[in-house]
């Protein structure tokens, strides 16, 4: 968990424009901000590759613990 955190981290100051789409993706309707984010990383689609990399064991462990 510390290590996507870090990563996450660096990603974010990477791509801070990608921040600011999920940032404020939490203070929209969520359809409104569902829908921009789908807009941002189809248009974006390798920052969309990083943060699924980024992402993918914390993907694994959820699946993991839904199986137990």
């Amino acid at each position: 968990m510390q290590a996507t955190n870090s990563a996450l981290g660096i990603y974010f100051d990477k791509y801070p424009e990608a921040n600011a789409v999920i940032t404020d993706a939490y203070l929209q309707p969520e359809s409104v901000g569902a829908s921009n984010i789908r807009a941002y990383f189809a248009a974006h689609p390798q920052q969309d590759r990083e943060l699924k990399d980024i992402m993918a064991p914390l993907d694994d462990k959820k699946r993991e613990c839904r199986t137990v």
